[in-house]
């Protein structure tokens, strides 16, 4: 599938799956030379939230990729993150991963919604200050410089 076809099917930019596919590739890169999660966080610039949500690909698809101690550290991660959903939720992620049937799970129930290093990426601006702008441009009463005529 090519990133135009990825693009229209997610509905994300194409700059977007652009960044997503290198950043994909760079972590395969990274993992194949043996460098540990916490080194693939600050060489990627990447939150250990988003290169844990990569990871779960590259077991999935790549499993070849990964050693021991990056296995460890999603345990380790999947283990903590266990104590915050609902136990109906996870006993049937964690049977699954134990199978290494990882198809359906969803890599968000796996990472830590709350983890330190992620950004809120919600706009905190309200869009009322826009309006009023807006219909007080469209009436005549501001110009577009923001000045009063």
């Amino acid at each position: 599938m090519s990133p135009p076809d990825i693009a229209r099917a997610t509905g994300h930019g194409l700059a977007a799956v652009d960044n997503y596919l290198g950043t994909y590739d760079r972590i395969k890169v990274l993992l194949k030379k043996g460098f540990d999660t916490p080194t693939i966080c600050q060489v990627t610039g990447k939150a250990a939230r988003t290169v844990a949500q990569y990871l779960v690909i590259v077991e999935r698809f790549h499993p070849e990729l990964m050693n021991a101690e990056h296995r460890a550290w999603l345990a380790a991660r999947r283990e903590r993150n266990a104590h915050a959903l609902p136990a109906e939720t996870v006993a049937p992620i964690m049977n699954r991963l134990a199978r290494r049937t990882t198809q359906d799970t969803n890599p968000r129930a796996i990472v830590d919604p709350g983890a330190s290093g992620e950004a809120d990426r919600t706009p905190q601006t309200s869009k009322a200050p826009r309006t009023a702008r807006r219909r007080r441009r469209e009436s005549g009463q501001e110009s577009l410089t923001g000045q009063m005529p």
